[in-house]
């Protein structure tokens, strides 16, 4: 079973995802198998037939991590989807979070995952 950290801050622009990214590059250098994962993201990022979180497709870029990008940021609540669960849209946020996050630790010694920017 791999162990999570879960990076957050009150701020946004505080420097969770440098912060994400130092402990990677840290415990990878310690010989560990590490995986990142944002749970829900806010900034999208246009990659293929869905929009994704933008820090998703950076990690995913800067780590050569084999996860899917819906895995390691499953769930975005742009302002397009915001709208959209306010007009009614059912969003199974939970399930999905929950799903990609043990598809994400498969085979992984710990995941950082980063929380949203407030």
């Amino acid at each position: 079973m791999s162990r999570k950290l879960y990076v957050v801050s009150t701020q946004n622009d505080a420097g969770k995802s440098l912060l994400c990214a130092g402990l990677i590059r840290r415990f990878r250098v310690d010989g560990r198998a590490v995986g990142y994962f944002k749970p829900v993201g806010t900034e999208a990022a246009p990659a293929g037939p869905v929009d994704v979180d933008e820090d998703a497709v950076f990690f995913r870029g800067l780590f050569d991590l084999p996860d899917a990008l819906e895995d390691l940021s499953p769930v975005l609540l742009d302002g397009r989807r915001v709208e959209r669960i306010l007009a009614g849209e059912v969003l199974d946020g939970a399930g999905r979070v929950r799903a990609a996050g043990e598809r994400v630790a498969r085979g992984r010694d710990l995941v950082v995952a980063e929380g949203g920017g407030s």
